[in-house]
């Protein structure tokens, strides 16, 4: 079985960013490769950071155009605060180039502020990050 986990590596333009990311949830995986700005998981890793506020809490990441669409929602499923990610990854190609794919990854608050942080601290130009959810 594969580990969970979710990868982000970036080259930057003058204009934006070129962004790969690769998520799995231990036995389904998929990548993606966008162009988006430079700062656009910035606010994403500021509400991780103060994940959760209450067990009501969502966080929504999305980034999408008409080439790619990629969502992740971050939510409490039990009133103990437990977590997880949905994950949504759609290169919008036609068949037989058609990628899709929507599993979810659980995991705990605390492993959601670590990824906060990362993201938030993350010098793209020089390195990826990588994410391992406890």
């Amino acid at each position: 079985m594969l580990k969970e986990y979710i990868k982000i590596k970036a080259s930057e333009d003058e204009h934006g960013a070129d962004f790969w990311i690769s998520a799995s949830n231990g036995s389904a995986t998929c990548e993606l490769q966008f162009y988006h700005e430079k700062d656009c998981f910035l606010k994403f890793a500021e509400a991780l950071l103060n994940f959760p506020g209450s067990v009501t809490d969502k966080i929504i990441f999305e980034a999408s155009n008409p080439l790619f669409e990629l969502k992740i929602l971050v939510y409490c499923y039990d009133f103990l605060g437990h977590s997880a990610l949905q994950i949504i990854m759609d290169n919008k190609e036609k068949a037989p180039e058609t990628q899709k794919a929507e599993f979810y990854i659980k995991t705990i608050p605390g492993s959601l502020n670590r990824l906060g942080d990362l993201l938030k601290n993350w010098d793209f130009l020089n390195e990826g990050i990588t994410w391992i959810p406890e």
